[in-house]
């Protein structure tokens, strides 16, 4: 018998025709007519929803500092003109305030449902926790607060941060050991805390909702 090599091209397919299915209401096989050039484009699509949804989050951030702290909304404004006109793939951080407080944050927007990070997402998170640190800066990071910023997805994400927090590992080398050596750092901050707590010198991991 000729064994069928589709069967996991039919299930990748149904996937985005199922989402594109979601999102218009229009329930089609999309994907029978796709050429190349249309699943590049969607490609290049989905990298725009990325950078989105992480803009999104950020002006959230933004608005949750601004009740936090008692900006006024002039203030508020002005923060996120500073972030809208930085492109989504400039290199530094996704918030670097320098006033009314000095506020550095990076901002990850990921799915956190199935109360687990993803190993490719527990990476990318202790990269950023460790650039808000210890990287190599033209400005000095120890007079800046540190925010790494979490799409909130309920009670998934709590279980997620819990687990990356108890992160262990029996081989260590160069990463495993910067991984080791910032985790120490990072607390896990509930969305109530007070302003008089924060120490310039950990990294505090939240959540925020879109």
């Amino acid at each position: 018998m000729e064994k069928n090599f589709e069967g996991r091209l039919k299930t990748l397919n149904d996937k985005i025709d199922n989402s594109l299915g979601v999102i218009t209401g229009n329930y089609t096989n999309f994907t029978e007519k796709f050429t190349a050039k249309n699943y590049l484009r969607l490609k290049s699509t989905l990298s725009d929803i990325n950078n989105v949804l992480t803009l999104k989050l950020t002006f959230a951030f933004i608005d949750f500092l601004g009740e936090k702290f008692n900006f006024s909304q002039e203030t508020v404004k002005d923060l996120k003109n500073k972030v809208d006109k930085v492109g989504p793939n400039t290199k530094g951080f996704d918030i670097e305030f320098n006033e009314p407080i000095k506020i550095l944050a990076e901002i990850k927007c990921i799915d956190s449902e199935i109360g687990k990070f993803s190993a490719i997402q527990k990476k990318n998170l202790f990269i950023d926790a460790y650039k808000l640190k210890y990287k190599e800066s033209l400005i000095d990071k120890s007079d800046f607060y540190k925010f790494l910023v979490v799409l909130d997805c309920g009670n998934g994400t709590d279980k997620s941060i819990e687990s990356f927090l108890n992160y262990k590992s029996v081989k260590l080398n160069d990463e495993r050991n910067r991984r080791i050596k910032v985790l120490s750092d990072i607390v896990f901050l509930n969305n109530k805390f007070d302003f008089k707590d924060l120490n310039k010198d950990k990294i505090y991991i939240i959540k925020q909702k879109l």
